[in-house]
């Protein structure tokens, strides 16, 4: 019998997820760069991946960012339940379930920017940007309100390392993120109706928008934004890390219907 195991703590997903996406954005944004494709100065994140063939490569890395934050939301959600154990609260119970649910939609919103890029399947890439906008700003509501909710459980057991910095930090985010977003939109819409050329905007003139063309400062502070928004979502990811180290990870393991309880212990395999 062959038996190997991986030991991961969970605790170091966040920080992944957190470098994944940095990396997503740092490779789409030199690769777009290197042919030309983007003006240099903090283009939107779309648009270092609206063309090919950088497009291929932010698709991919969009995808499995999007799986990173899904298992994000469900170790929170496992965390979540262990710590209710204490409270036995019926509306941590629903907003836990909630946060899971959300989450998983707005990690579908991630993919479909990723994957219907702005220069082919516009409505698409808008729907998985609202998606991720509304979705994103709504877990952090719903995992802020669970902090205050196990608050009395944080202060019997600080081994989980969530103190009241922590919870006002994330108290913080949730706020910053909302008037970042609000600040996105409203500077994009400003940028796009003071443009001075709009009748004879292209595709790539739009991705080339720079001083010379109308409201291009609104659309500098719409893109600050737009990646201030991202950081403040995975910064309080890395808030959960902290939490993260009071769970272990149980081996996976399949088990034969037909074969009898001895031989399934003979043949399992510890991941």
């Amino acid at each position: 019998m062959i038996c190997s195991k991986i030991q991961f703590k969970l605790n170091h997903w966040p920080i992944l997820t957190f470098s994944w996406f940095v990396l997503t954005f740092i490779v789409s944004y030199v690769w777009a760069l290197c042919n030309d494709h983007i003006y240099p100065l903090f283009p939107y994140i779309s648009d270092t991946g609206a063309l090919s063939p950088e497009s291929c490569m932010f698709g991919q890395m969009m995808n499995i960012g999007a799986v990173m934050i899904t298992v994000c939301h469900y170790t929170r959600y496992r965390q979540i339940r262990f710590l209710n154990d204490v409270e036995n609260s019926t509306f941590v119970h629903k907003l836990n379930k909630c946060g899971l649910y959300v989450g998983a939609v707005g990690c579908l919103g991630i993919s479909m920017v990723g994957n219907f890029q702005e220069s082919q399947f516009l409505t698409l890439h808008l729907v998985g940007a609202v998606m991720v906008f509304c979705c994103g700003s709504l877990v952090l509501c719903i995992q802020t309100a669970i902090t205050f909710k196990l608050r009395s459980a944080y202060i019997k057991y600080p081994e989980f390392g969530i103190s009241n910095k922590v919870i006002y930090f994330r108290v913080f985010l949730t706020v910053w993120i909302h008037v970042l977003q609000t600040s996105t939109v409203v500077f994009s819409i400003l940028a796009f109706l003071l443009y001075n050329n709009t009748a004879e905007m292209s595709f790539a003139k739009y991705l080339h928008w720079s001083e010379e063309d109308g409201g291009y400062y609104f659309r500098l502070v719409a893109t600050f934004s737009e990646y201030g928004v991202v950081l403040a979502y995975l910064s309080y990811l890395l808030t959960m890390g902290r939490e993260f180290k009071a769970l272990e990870f149980k081996e996976i393991h399949f088990k034969s219907k037909y074969l009898n309880e001895t031989a399934n212990q003979e043949n399992k395999i510890v991941l």
